[in-house]
């Protein structure tokens, strides 16, 4: 089942950064995400409340980066961690780049996921946006 549903989870990152390449927020929040959706990052923390306000918060992300340059993110690494009860982990490193192959500084970032097992499909309930070095990389409890 571990495997199994890492495999999903990647599958549904994949997805997720398809759609965020593209700026559709309406997908991220219909097919990604399952409201309510907690963000936290850069010193702020919200919650939207319904897929509208996934919606709306994924359109603000976009205009700010798209400020700064962004065209696209990659996918440096992602790291995922399965526990019981349909909850998992899962832990990108990405870059983001302009439209002229520049990497955006800092150049090695991670956000760190909270999905959750919904209706025989894993779904984000929570987006942790850091910077590389501010990076609280995810490790398994051992007990």
């Amino acid at each position: 089942m571990n495997i199994k549903a890492k495999k999903e989870i990647a599958s549904v990152i994949a997805r997720h950064l398809e759609f965020f390449n593209q700026s559709d927020s309406e997908s991220i929040a219909k097919q990604i995400c399952h409201a309510p959706v907690q963000f936290a990052g850069s010193g702020s923390h919200m919650v939207a409340k319904t897929t509208s306000d996934v919606e709306r918060q994924f359109d603000q992300i976009f205009d700010q980066i798209k400020e700064e340059g962004w065209v696209r993110s990659t996918l440096d690494n992602l790291d995922v961690v399965v526990f019981g009860g349909g909850l998992a982990l899962a832990d990108m490193q990405y870059t983001r780049f302009t439209e002229g192959g520049e990497p955006i500084q800092p150049q090695k970032r991670t956000t760190l996921y909270v999905l959750r097992r919904i209706d025989d499909a894993w779904r984000m309930v929570a987006v942790y946006s850091h910077d590389a070095e501010d990076n609280p990389r995810i490790k398994p409890i051992e007990v």
